[in-house]
């Protein structure tokens, strides 16, 4: 872990070499600090290549798993990558939370796809995985390299509403799994006007505990088709 946290490959891979020297497995632990350290080098090769090894040596990945080798492909601005990770989620018995959603969008708007980025948000909120602080970071830091200033402006007031409401999601990085807080906006006073009709559920389906109340589905993202 403290070589994942400076993110120094070679010490990493040496500890975990010492790991297997002694006789000891690596758990799903040890691959998720070695995955980290090549997502902060965008070596998306290097991540992918951890992953699949842990699969094939029987570990079972977790979300966190998934999330940092997407994290590593929209560094290394390997979409295709992302995107299969992505599909592959479900198949292994995980669903996709914000910060999966978030990486790929981040990988879609880094290759200037805000088109693609924008309506996998929306896919991301009609599966109930609403976005958080980053999601909507990500989306206007895109917007602003596209030179989209409008699209980014309703991104940014957007953001703000949220803020205000007081139910953003906190600031986390990815290696967050998805949780309760991280959905838990109750916006549904701000947003019920805007919201014309509800669209089947994909992919993910939260549980709830009796009496907690379901949140509301973020809906006002802008179509990058008629901005410019």
């Amino acid at each position: 872990n403290a070589c994942s946290t400076v993110g120094d490959a070679e010490s990493a891979e040496g500890v975990f070499q010492e790991l297997r020297d002694a006789n000891i497995a690596p758990d799903v632990v040890s691959y998720n600090s070695l995955i980290n350290v090549y997502a902060k080098r965008a070596d998306a090769t290097s991540a992918c290549a951890r992953l699949e090894e842990m699969v094939a040596a029987g570990i079972q990945p977790s979300q966190i798993s998934f999330n940092t080798a997407i994290n590593a492909c929209a560094k290394a601005g390997q979409l295709p990558e992302a995107e299969a990770l992505m599909e592959r989620m479900p198949h292994v018995s995980l669903c996709p939370d914000v910060f999966s959603y978030t990486s790929l969008a981040d990988a879609y708007s880094r290759q200037g796809n805000m088109r693609k980025a924008v309506a996998l948000v929306k896919g991301m909120q009609r599966s109930e995985v609403l976005p958080n602080e980053r999601t909507y970071t990500t989306l206007i830091q895109g917007c602003r390299r596209q030179g989209l200033r409008t699209m980014a402006a309703e991104f940014q007031a957007e953001l703000e509403r949220m803020r205000s409401l007081g139910h953003t999601a906190q600031h986390s990085n990815q290696h967050r799994p998805g949780s309760d807080r991280a959905r838990s906006y109750d916006v549904e006073k701000e947003h019920a006007k805007r919201q014309s009709k509800r669209m089947p559920l994909q992919h993910h389906r939260p549980s709830y505990q009796r009496g907690q109340r379901r949140p509301a589905r973020i809906v006002s993202i802008p179509d990058p088709s008629q901005k410019t």
